[in-house]
């Protein structure tokens, strides 16, 4: 098989593919793959498995923010569409707006071969705030079991949230850092893949997971 090399990444080139993502980590790649692989109906898309291809940037949030658009310029002939998400937060250009970011880098990205076939996602403050829904399997995804109180009201005596209502944290992160702390799990990817397996994608409140739904919608509408 053919290949390209970039960023020391071996790149498929024997066909031309419906979508790239580009990400930031392995763990926004998990997220992003069971999304992909599982969840198609609910999101209301069709697009085949071996049509899709998920990269993690090695410069990770910073990396994809900054030469993003350098890792996918010599792709542009070989996917129809390309997608990056990477977290704000650690981008290192926390001094512009979230719209501000995505929409430089999106111009970057019409100017440099993929015309009107792009999108770009920063996860406000990071990729966390997806975590955090009121679906009622999230506690037992999560591990916490046998607590004496309930998952948000252990957020709200911590200071996490400021009422019961909010199911977001304010800090996404460092909420799900300190609970999985609180009951001694390691964090790990698998985490994030389940979640993005089971918990249900309606009704959700964050602006860049919307705007994921909307554009895979847009691109692969059932």
């Amino acid at each position: 098989m053919k290949k390209i090399f970039q960023k020391g990444i071996a790149l498929p080139v024997e066909k031309e593919k419906e979508l790239v993502v580009l990400v930031a980590d392995n763990t926004m790649k998990e997220s992003i793959n069971s999304l992909l692989l599982n969840r198609q109906t609910s999101l209301g898309i069709s697009i085949a498995r071996d049509k899709f291809d998920i990269f993690t940037h090695p410069g990770h949030d910073p990396g994809c923010c900054k030469n993003g658009v350098d890792f996918l310029m010599p792709l542009s002939s070989r996917y129809k569409y390309a997608l990056m998400l990477f977290d704000y937060e650690g981008s290192g250009s926390e001094d512009k707006s979230v719209e501000e970011i995505e929409e430089k880098i999106k111009v970057k990205l019409r100017q440099n071969g993929w015309a009107d076939r792009s999108e770009v996602i920063a996860i406000y403050p990071e990729l966390e705030n997806w975590v955090w829904s009121n679906s009622p399997c999230l506690s037992g995804i999560i591990g916490w079991r046998n607590q004496p109180v309930g998952l948000q009201q252990w957020l709200l005596n911590e200071g996490f949230i400021k009422n019961l209502q909010q199911i977001k944290p304010q800090r996404p992160k460092e909420a799900l850092e300190a609970v999985l702390q609180k009951i001694k799990k390691p964090r790990s990817s698998s985490i994030y893949k389940e979640i993005a397996e089971k918990v249900s994608v309606n009704g959700c409140q964050d602006r860049a997971f919307n705007k994921f739904v909307e554009t895979l919608r847009l691109w692969f509408e059932r």
